[in-house]
């Protein structure tokens, strides 16, 4: 059903973006479409809201019907309604991501929770487009030093960084577990915070996964403002992500803020591309892949390269996305450094074709405990056949460092 038809035929509904769905494990995080959809459920819960309070909702022991994440659904009111008369719903005060938690184990009911699917393939979703600079080309990225990739030892998350010599020029994704609490959020950036205020590096965030940008939300202002450039996915689906775009924007004033639109796609279905959205001869390129409705292989990537190694940074995407996209640009003799796509995870096939030149050196996965198996050991067997190491932070329990 389309947005406006929707809210012509269910105004009392609340509509939710799911953010993840793990049947398995019988769990549910959902946010809101927008701050006008968390002020309905606020009501319906008698209670005020807050933006400055983190606004997903975490549901345990969901056993009803199979849904879709990276979706609108609506839920209506009465089922809210009764959430909080049988006292299924509590706020959450320990995390920066997770505001409330709803406990349906008790809940007696034959009526679904997600009543049905909301599409915004119409002019209702224009709000959730940022409009940004689009030319990165500009970036000066200070790469001038002796560098060293950084793969942040941050659990079931993502956290990147280039440094030249001793100063931090790229941060790519700022994450961690979505299990993580304030106290875990802020240890991790407590130990970045004045080096990077020194620095100044360049953010990248790959894209709107909580696991990727988690710890940004619990930076202050200053620490945000640390950041040189931001770049970023122009789409945002959903309320934390808006209410973070919107603290920077406030701090920033548009200025050095870069949100990339997804490449349109040449044909529907079949293989997302990737295109370099810089010169392909400079030592950092970024890509930018084609729009897909799974974020994951819809983000933006980043390859960099000196004289005798390269590493790609391939935040959630798939195997074949690098494979035909990035590795033809590093066709010279050299040692190549992989951080694994998706902690290990789903990834598509696994296809990694070398090019003639390349010599495989390291697989890096960070990955920490996690109720998806991650990594997944097909994977790590593939990786083992083409990589002469492969390397874990959830084993080595620190930053793993790449000299380059």
């Amino acid at each position: 059903m389309y947005y406006k038809y929707h809210k012509r035929k269910f105004p009392d509904d609340v509509l939710v973006y799911i953010e993840e769905y793990n049947k398995a494990d019988s769990y549910v995080i959902f946010d809101f479409y927008d701050s006008n959809e968390l002020d309905i459920f606020s009501s319906y819960l008698t209670i005020n809201t807050n933006l400055n309070l983190p606004t997903m909702v975490r549901m345990e022991n969901y056993n009803l019907r199979t849904i879709r994440e990276n979706t609108y659904y609506s839920i209506n009111r009465q089922t809210i309604v009764s959430w909080a008369e049988n006292n299924l719903i509590t706020q959450n005060e320990t995390s920066f991501l997770i505001g409330y938690s709803i406990d349906l184990s008790n809940f007696d009911s034959i009526l679904e929770v997600f009543t049905h699917s909301v599409s915004l393939n119409d002019d209702s979703n224009f709000s959730h487009f940022f409009r940004g600079n689009r030319d990165v080309s500009d970036i000066d990225f200070g790469l001038a030093g002796k560098l060293n990739v950084v793969v942040r030892n941050v659990g079931q998350g993502n956290w990147n960084e280039i440094v030249s010599d001793d100063s931090y020029e790229v941060v790519y994704d700022c994450g961690t577990t979505m299990f993580a609490n304030k106290s875990d959020v802020r240890k991790l950036i407590n130990s970045r915070a004045k080096a990077y205020i020194n620095s100044k590096p360049t953010l990248f965030i790959s894209h709107w996964d909580k696991d990727h940008y988690h710890c940004l939300i619990g930076m202050t202002d200053d620490e945000l403002l640390s950041f040189s450039n931001i770049v970023f996915r122009d789409y945002l689906p959903n309320l934390t992500c808006r209410n973070l775009i919107g603290r920077i924007k406030r701090l920033f004033a548009f200025k050095n803020i870069y949100s990339i639109p997804a490449e349109t796609r040449t044909s529907r279905g079949g293989f997302t591309s990737l295109k370099p959205l810089n010169d392909t001869t400079n030592q950092l390129v970024i890509y930018n892949s084609q729009y897909h409705k799974d974020r994951n292989i819809s983000g933006i990537l980043l390859s960099l390269k000196t004289a005798g190694s390269s590493v790609v940074f391939s935040g959630d995407s798939h195997y074949l996305q690098v494979s035909k996209c990035i590795l033809p640009h590093l066709n010279y003799t050299h040692k190549h450094y992989l951080i694994v796509p998706h902690h290990g995870g789903k990834g598509g096939s696994y296809v990694y074709d070398n090019p003639g030149k390349i010599q495989y050196e390291e697989a890096i996965i960070s990955v920490g405990k996690n109720r998806y198996g991650h990594p997944l050991s097909h994977y790590v067997t593939s990786l083992k056949t083409d990589f002469t190491n492969v390397k874990k932070t959830s084993l080595a329990k620190r930053d793993i460092i790449i000299t380059l």
